[in-house]
């Protein structure tokens, strides 16, 4: 397997002379990284069938059994209402996923697993969590734990305005 350009960079042998170099180069870790995973996730779902925004919208309404409405998919999953509504109408033609339209206004809708999708959901995450222990295996406990902190510490920061886009809202 060839590296991608953000690993390479973080691999050359150069001294960093400030924070931003330093910033920079553990930027580029992480996105080499994450495109590393994100391909390997893309070709191992890809063989089941699957793409990655059909399993971010399945696993995200395994964790809302009551339901999300076409705006609250959109802003959980940080994407436009129109990148979801395709991806909705394809889980629902395949039967993983039901829409009911609010009694008081029909623009609204409710979108839920159905059982079907539950069961598809739970096949899919146990391919998709050993492909990503497969590509983090290495790391032991500990480091998993640091990790994590950090990216929460990331997010955190960001969503309190205090990360480079202050203006954004989640």
């Amino acid at each position: 397997m060839t590296r991608n350009f953000f690993t390479r960079l973080i691999l050359e042998d150069e001294d960093l002379d400030s924070e931003n170099e330093l910033a920079v180069r553990a930027w580029f870790a992480l996105m080499g990284g994450f495109t590393g995973i994100e391909r390997d996730l893309r070709r191992v779902m890809a063989q089941q069938g699957l793409n990655l925004p059909r399993f971010d919208i399945l696993m995200l309404l395994s964790r809302h059994p009551q339901g999300l409405n076409m705006g609250d998919l959109a802003r959980e999953l940080v994407v436009t209402k129109g990148n979801v509504t395709g991806v909705v109408k394809r889980l629902q033609s395949d039967g993983l996923i039901a829409r009911v339209s609010d009694t008081s206004d029909k623009r609204i809708q409710t979108v839920t697993l159905t059982e079907g999708g539950r069961r598809e959901f739970e096949t899919y995450y146990r391919t998709y969590a050993e492909s990503v222990s497969g590509a983090l295996g290495h790391l032991s406990s500990a480091e998993l734990n640091q990790l994590t902190d950090i990216m929460a510490k990331i997010d955190t920061d960001l969503f309190r305005g205090e990360g480079p886009d202050n203006d954004r809202a989640r």
